[in-house]
């Protein structure tokens, strides 16, 4: 295609960039599912456009919560919000909402067996990150299993370990 004003190079980017985020769109409920068994509550795909839209620039994620009723899960979901909020670190199973363009920049997902969600998240940093108003639900069964103090202390430390330089193909072995 050939392009002869500048115009012609607007209406070429803004295809290219409106047909990634309708490829995205499309692709997150995949994505949420392979992402510790979460899927994307009602109303995500309106947050995704708005969010699109009215922040560009920036990657969004969705609020975390857990599928099951008891008050240590909204407790849980409290203290991810929290974190979230304070260090700007959503996790993986948040699901994260990124244009390609944003995506390329910050030089994409490295190749790494654990933490590669926390890897992207700190080099797009928080002033690059917004919370979508539409949640991610993923299953508690790891947290029963675990006990909700077990699985915190377990994520806080494999964090902290990996925050300090440890091997991320160590980590991974200790998270299996």
């Amino acid at each position: 295609m050939k392009l002869n004003t500048l115009a012609d190079l607007l209406h070429h980017e803004l295809k290219d960039l409106y047909s990634a985020e309708n490829q995205l769109i499309k692709a997150l409920p995949k994505m949420a599912k392979a992402a510790a068994n979460t899927e994307l509550a009602e109303g995500w795909e309106a947050a995704a456009v708005q969010h699109m839209k009215r922040h560009p620039g920036k990657a969004g994620w969705f609020r975390f919560a857990l599928d099951d009723d008891s008050l240590r899960a909204r407790l849980w979901e409290r203290g991810v919000a929290l974190r979230c909020g304070l260090l700007a670190l959503p996790y993986g199973d948040q699901g994260l909402l990124i244009s390609k363009s944003l995506y390329e920049e910050v030089g994409g997902f490295r190749p790494l067996p654990l933490m590669e969600d926390v890897d992207l998240v700190r080099r797009l940093g928080g002033k690059r990150l917004r919370r979508l108003d539409a949640r991610a639900i993923t299953s508690a069964e790891r947290y029963r299993r675990d006990g909700y103090v077990g699985r915190s202390v377990r994520n806080a430390v494999l964090l902290a370990r990996y925050l300090t330089g440890a091997d991320p193909e160590r980590l991974a072995r200790a998270y299996a």
